[in-house]
C-alpha cells in the first residue's frame, strides 16, 4: 500500500498555523505601553459614585462600579496628570499623578467632613 495523507491532518495544520498567527498577533499587540490612572472611591461610600472624573481639565468618564467594585481605571498618556472629581454633594481636591515607569497609578478617594459640607481628596 502506498503511503498517502492522514486523514483529516491538513485540518489540524491549518488549526495549529491560524492559532500561532493569533498567538503572534495577540504578544505584538500586547506590547503597546498604556498608561491608567485607578480610582477606588470605596471609603467614600455612595457619596462618589456617579462624580465625572477629570484629567487635565478634560472629562474621561464617571465613577461607575465595575462588577459591583468602586474600582475604575481611565487611560491616560505618559508623564504629569492632574486628576480630580466633579459633581456628588462633595467638593474636590485635584491631585497631581506622573506616570512614567509605573504605568498604572492607584488613587484612594477619601472624605473629609468639614462644618460646611465634605471634601473628596485622594489619598
Amino acid at each position: 500500500m502506498p503511503a498517502g495523507p492522514i486523514p483529516g491532518l491538513s485540518r489540524y495544520v491549518t488549526i495549529a498555523a491560524v492559532g500561532a498567527a493569533l498567538f503572534g498577533a495577540w504578544v505584538v499587540l500586547g506590547r503597546a505601553r498604556s498608561y491608567v490612572v485607578q480610582i477606588d472611591w470605596a471609603w467614600t461610600g455612595d457619596l462618589a459614585t456617579g462624580a465625572e472624573v477629570l484629567v487635565d481639565g478634560a472629562v474621561v468618564g464617571t465613577l461607575e462600579p465595575v462588577s459591583g467594585r468602586p474600582l475604575r481605571g481611565f487611560e491616560v498618556g505618559k508623564g504629569a496628570h492632574v486628576v480630580t472629581l466633579r459633581g456628588g454633594p462633595c467638593e474636590a481636591r485635584p491631585d497631581t499623578v506622573t506616570l512614567g515607569p509605573s504605568r498604572i497609578a492607584v488613587l484612594m478617594a477619601d472624605v473629609e467632613e468639614r462644618y460646611t459640607g465634605c471634601v473628596v481628596f485622594f489619598r
